[in-house]
């Protein structure tokens, strides 16, 4: 049995053959969970006016992938209703160890697992709000680097950052008058590290964490302290900053000491308010972020994949969420779901896991608790499926677990406790030797599951912390990597057991120039990665680690946050500035198309027989020849 065989079988059933891969987009990443539309051929140019086969609103908002089998698409949104209301309490309790399924199909009332308080991700750890691991330079260093860095090498030179310094205080001094008191520095700030690069929605609002941070980065670069910062003031910081954090007489800073540098020269930010650190304040929740107070109705739309109109729209729940997520970096309905072909299978994370048929009709449902998320950043990990199991990985700051349930009837097969805080990326479900693996990512370790019990078969560790991308495999290696704070991309041999952590089990590693938010994409062979949250791409040959492709900036390509797929010998990377980028599947970059949409992108495309389906923030289109 080939390896396109077995992996067929990760989104569909044991019956499923190859050639009807690429008219279906089962889960989140594709029929192969590698990106890859192994028989899609879409189109290589687009626009308002040009190949638009039909465009369709969607109401509300979401960033979860369009799930596709045959002639329907399934489209997950949070509807807002207006209505104001109070969070709803969970009817789920706290996650016990692993157990195969009992005639009890409760998720178990045992002790809460997760870190301790002091742990990674934890309330007063790295990661969490407002301790002792978590500094300004958490944010700043990777904005400054999407700043300054024109070379994509991930450093800055003193001339690049000296360059990134000023390019900050135009954005700031708005007026041009050469000065800023601390009230225009504070309001202005977001415009610094609030949106993601690449995404123009400016604003002066202080909507997350930069309005916690303004405060001690003004008092920094106020040198004479007469409450107005001048461009002088702020750059010779800047230059003094440098000479001070390149220690080694290196000439360049990298992502860590950049992150080093700022969380010694600034003041912690001090989240929240009078609850204290992390506990937020009156109208927020934790880590700055807005307390939601309105009602959302949490919906499946299902469209016609050929004409482009709505066949049913269902509500699997209405509420007041009881976290929010962070401003233009995410939404109420970012997992993804899945479907067999005979039942769509609807997850909204906290709001609850629900199976419907191909109508409409609501089968069964399941609550699977509520999430407590690092700064309150929100949700985002998606759902896994395989043959009759679906998979839910729950790493949060409350008792992390993964679980399998039984796709026919929502009953609990297992249930294991994850000694992790908050992660987003997704369960990957590999076959290798006659068994089945889980293979999931976090900032602990690198975990291994049995399918069919929950039992570790291996861990290992050396990612990063905020582990977002979603591992990519073939049938000897699983490549896992994260770029939050450093950069690591671990090719790891499937064949192992233990502790794999420094072990001959590591075929290869890289640390350079690794995505935050986008996963990878597996084709032919080749590993395609993003920078961070950029249109910088890296590529290396799976097998060995040989780069191919060393972080090359793509023109017109602004701060993607979307995965990029592979369809008919291409790559299509879309971007929050609207734009689509199509490049030749080779070893070198070569452009064959950019294609701009009056839209931005966050969910992945989607690749269908001779479509493309893009779901952007306001409309959703599929794009074919005509």
């Amino acid at each position: 049995m080939n390896f396109r065989t077995i992996v067929c079988s990760f989104a569909i059933a044991s019956t499923c053959i190859v050639s009807a891969a690429g008219q279906n987009w089962p889960q989140w990443r594709g029929p192969l969970q590698s990106g890859v539309a192994p028989d899609a051929n879409p189109p290589i140019k687009w626009s308002e006016t040009e190949n638009i086969k039909w465009k369709l609103k969607i109401p509300g908002s979401g960033s979860a992938t369009p799930i596709v089998w045959e002639n329907q698409i399934f489209v997950q949104t949070a509807i807002p209703t207006g209505k104001k209301g109070e969070p709803a309490k969970s009817t789920e309790s706290a996650p016990r160890k692993s157990r195969l399924a009992q005639a009890d199909d409760g998720p178990g009332t045992g002790r809460q697992g997760g870190p301790g308080p002091d742990g990674p991700g934890g309330p007063s750890g790295p990661g969490g709000p407002g301790g002792r691991g978590f500094g300004p330079g958490n944010i700043l260093a990777e904005r400054l680097l999407a700043e300054g860095d024109k070379n994509s090498d991930q450093k800055l030179s003193k001339e690049e950052m000296s360059a990134a310094a000023n390019a900050w205080f135009d954005k700031l001094d708005t007026e041009q008058t050469g000065k800023l008191n601390s009230d225009k520095f504070a309001d202005r700030f977001g415009r610094l590290i609030g949106p993601p690069p690449g995404d123009d929605s400016g604003g002066p609002g202080r909507r997350g964490p930069e309005r916690f941070i303004a405060p001690g980065f003004f008092a920094a670069t106020d040198t004479d302290k007469d409450g107005t910062l001048t461009r002088d003031e702020f750059s010779q910081s800047f230059a003094k900053w440098f000479d001070a954090w390149d220690k080694d007489k290196a000439g360049m800073l990298d992502s860590t000491k950049l992150t080093e540098g700022f969380n010694a020269a600034l003041p912690p930010p001090q989240f929240g308010g009078p609850g204290g650190p992390g506990r937020g304040g009156p109208g927020r929740g934790r880590g700055g972020m807005e307390k939601p107070s309105e009602v959302y109705q949490f919906a499946i739309i299902c469209v016609n994949r050929d004409t482009g109109k709505i066949e049913w729209q269902e509500i699997a729940r209405e509420e007041v969420p009881h976290e929010g997520f962070h401003q233009d970096e995410g939404s109420f309905a970012s997992p993804s779901g899945a479907t067999d072909g005979k039942h769509f299978f609807a997850y909204f994370g906290s709001r609850g896991l629900y199976s419907y048929d191909l109508s409409g009709k609501q089968e069964w449902k399941k609550d699977l608790g509520k999430m407590r998320i690092a700064m309150g950043f929100g949700e985002g990990s998606s759902l896994a499926l395989h043959k009759d199991t679906l998979l839910v990985k729950w790493d949060n700051e409350d008792g992390s677990y993964i679980t399998a349930i039984d796709k026919n009837t929502g009953t609990t097969l297992w249930k294991e406790d994850r000694d992790e805080g908050t992660s987003w990326s997704s369960p990957l479900i590999v076959e290798h030797n006659d068994r089945t693996q889980v293979i999931t990512a976090a900032t602990r370790k690198i975990r291994s599951y049995d399918l069919a019990t929950g039992k570790l078969i291996w861990e290992c560790g050396g990612l990063t912390r905020n582990v977002i991308p979603t591992p990519v495999a073939d049938d000897e290696r699983v490549y896992c990597m994260s770029g939050f704070m450093g950069n690591a991309l671990l090719a790891i041999k499937l064949d192992g057991t233990g502790d794999l952590t420094g072990s001959a089990s590591i075929a290869w590693t890289y640390k350079k120039s690794t995505p935050y938010v986008p996963s990878p994409l597996l084709y032919n062979g080749r590993l395609y990665f993003l920078s961070g949250n950029n249109g910088v791409l890296s590529c290396l040959e799976a097998k060995t680690g040989k780069v191919l492709i060393d972080a090359e900036r793509l023109e017109n390509m602004q701060g993607s946050y979307v995965s990029p797929i592979g369809a008919g010998n291409r790559i299509y990377i879309a971007g929050r500035n609207g734009s689509t980028v199509v490049l030749k599947q080779s070893e070198t970059v070569e452009i064959l198309a950019t294609n701009r949409l009056e839209d931005r992108f966050d969910a992945s495309p989607v690749a269908i027989g001779k479509e493309l389906i893009l779901r952007g923030r306001e409309n959703l289109y599929s794009i074919a020849e005509k």
